[in-house]
């Protein structure tokens, strides 16, 4: 049997068409997420179908145009950039956002996450090149992710300068914080859980 995880990792692949076009049509719709009963991913009441068809026309856009200006006269180029964008984008949004918390060591344990809602968010949350600026401005403050889950208001510019008395509070009050080297060594731990865990198994 094959291991599960690959459907994560194309599917990691694909995320920006499933959030800008594929969940949108299913509530267009009415139909229901699969393998579930319900959708799950509603739209806010106060936004109309209407609204919500209009929100998409920059997706359809990007779907649509490499297809009438370069179909014919150019279809290897038609073909790249009808994948390219789609691709390109699920994989940084997957890198910037699953690699924080699609961890092991990110996995609730009994301790002081089960009690205090902050301590939950530090330690179900892995940070990567803390205090650094560059990388800071890079993702937006998601190398620092759990700081941004415990003071979600504060700008992250401010996450570099006050990462290590962060990091020096949590430790005092035996609040774990979960690190890692860079966005590399973070993206590939990810990715060896993910696979660990949809291993199929072993024959007896």
């Amino acid at each position: 049997a094959s291991n599960a995880g690959w459907t994560f990792a194309w599917k990691g692949m694909l995320t920006t068409l499933g959030t800008c076009i594929l969940q949108p049509m299913r509530t267009l719709t009415d139909s229901t997420t699969p393998n579930f009963s319900d959708n799950i991913t509603p739209i806010p009441h106060r936004v109309s179908k209407a609204q919500l068809a209009l929100s998409m026309a920059p997706s359809f856009f990007v779907l649509t145009y490499p297809i009438f200006a370069f179909g014919l006269s150019d279809p290897a180029l038609a073909a790249f950039l009808e994948v390219w964008p789609w691709i390109g984008m699920s994989m940084i949004w997957t890198a910037m956002t699953q690699t924080s918390h699609i961890q092991e060591q990110c996995q609730r344990e009994p301790g002081v996450a089960d009690t205090d809602w902050s301590a939950g968010q530090v330690e179900t949350s892995l940070d990567y090149s803390v205090a650094n600026p560059f990388w800071t401005a890079v993702t937006g403050g998601l190398n620092s992710q759990s700081l941004h889950h415990v003071l979600p208001t504060v700008c992250c510019s401010h996450f570099p300068s006050m990462y290590r008395e962060y990091e020096e509070i949590c430790r005092k009050h035996g609040v774990r914080v979960r690190q890692s080297d860079n966005l590399g060594t973070a993206y590939a731990s990810m990715y060896d859980f993910i696979f660990k865990i949809n291993a199929p198994p072993k024959p007896e």
